[in-house]
């Protein structure tokens, strides 16, 4: 490894933007077991465990004289919990380098907290007073805290998943977008989105509720560990139940969640709005209504305008989309305009009630129009359901 490179990767390490390192090395077309070391390292950093110890075993046979490789697996190990297998490689790597006091950090670690021995620790914790440490991965402030959590992220006890370890990946990279790269909570359900679909794409069969149940406990942990606002932890946790259930079905139609959430609830209202801004195009589209629906239970009438605009060109015969449109005119008071959309509803679904009963109130209130009000009225009565007798 050049010098520059040496000073660089450093300066990246100690400004803790691991994604750098990682991204510097991938670009080299023959790193260097030194680089590869070093992504290693990174690795850890951003708790991608199981890629660290793939990237180790394929330079196995260069690490096995150096303490530092051994130093490394250790790390990952104690982060997935495999304690007695992490003690054995840091032993080995304190046997090939005594001086190296991340290793017996590491170690006095695993005795105070993990595999409690006071005698083993009263050993590791004299030679730490005669070497420095706490360097390269570790981060003296951030390990004990970052061990909590993993401790109590147990990434769902069944044994039996299929590519388990490859879906913990994708927790662990979740977890490092929370950490390093989202900024603001609103952008976590299209996150939680990209978790679902990755799931889906290494477990071939329809998701079981058990499983679902596991993976949904454990996105609940990470979420609630790093503070999310309630709302979006919530909207977050129906968005990734919904996904997995659906994302895998060509047709799959938001109503199955949609429907849950029309409670007169304004929070399910507002998600509703934000769910639908996630899906693709096309499916926005089909969906669109629910939007203004949502919109116009928030009182939001000109937002509700803004989406019936974008669907005009596909709704000019729509007696429901000019009624509409309408009812959210009448609501900036102009009736005038209002008027037009709404005898554009009657003419074009005559049994349409709900356009018929606006029609009378914009005639009658807001252009004290008696005659026409009438007039709505008796049309109104002699094409749809009387409410109480319940017939033409």
């Amino acid at each position: 490894m050049q010098e520059f490179e040496k000073k660089q990767l450093t300066l990246w390490d100690k400004a803790q933007e691991f994604d750098k390192i990682i991204h510097y090395i991938d670009l080299l077309k023959e790193p260097t077991y030194e680089h590869l070391g070093k992504k290693v390292s990174a690795l850890n950093n951003v708790r991608r465990y199981y890629e660290a110890i793939d990237l180790l075993e394929t330079i196995k046979e260069d690490g096995k004289n150096d303490g530092t490789w051994y130093y490394r697996y250790g790390y990952a190990l104690i982060c997935l919990e495999q304690y007695q297998k992490a003690e054995e490689y840091l032993r080995q790597a304190v046997a090939l380098n005594d001086k190296d006091g991340d290793a017996w950090y590491l170690l006095s670690v695993l005795y105070e907290y993990y595999l409690p021995n006071e005698e083993k620790l009263s050993e590791v914790v004299e030679t730490l007073q005669t070497v420095s440490y706490l360097s390269e991965d570790l981060l003296p402030r951030e390990f004990l805290q970052n061990q909590q959590f993993n401790r109590e992220y147990v990434l769902f006890a069944k044994t039996d998943v299929p590519n388990k370890d490859h879906i913990i990946n994708d927790y662990q990279k979740f977890i490092q977008a929370l950490e390093k790269v989202v900024k603001y909570h609103h952008q976590i359900p299209k996150l939680v989105i990209s978790l679902a679909k990755s799931i889906l794409q290494k477990i071939d069969e329809q998701i079981e509720l058990d499983l679902e149940n596991s993976l949904e406990s454990e996105l609940s942990y990470i979420l609630s560990w790093f503070g999310v606002d309630e709302m979006i932890y919530e909207r977050s946790l129906y968005i990734f139940t919904y996904t997995l259930f659906f994302g895998k079905e060509e047709h799959a139609s938001p109503e199955n969640l949609l429907t849950i959430l029309t409670a007169s609830d304004e929070e399910n209202y507002q998600f509703i709005i934000d769910f639908i801004d996630l899906l693709p195009a096309e499916e926005q589209e089909v969906h669109a209504e629910w939007k203004v629906g949502a919109y116009i239970h928030l009182g939001e009438y000109g937002q509700a305008i803004n989406v019936l605009e974008q669907y005009r060109e596909d709704n000019k015969r729509n007696s429901q989309w000019h009624y509409t449109y309408g009812f959210c005119l009448m609501h900036f008071s102009e009736y005038e305009k209002a008027k037009e959309y709404l005898l554009l509803a009657v003419e074009y679904d005559y049994t349409n009630e709900q356009a018929w009963r606006l029609l009378e109130h914009v005639f009658l209130e807001g252009l004290d129009d008696l005659t026409n009000a009438n007039w709505a009225r008796e049309q109104r009565e002699k094409y749809c359901i009387d409410d109480e007798k319940g017939e033409y």
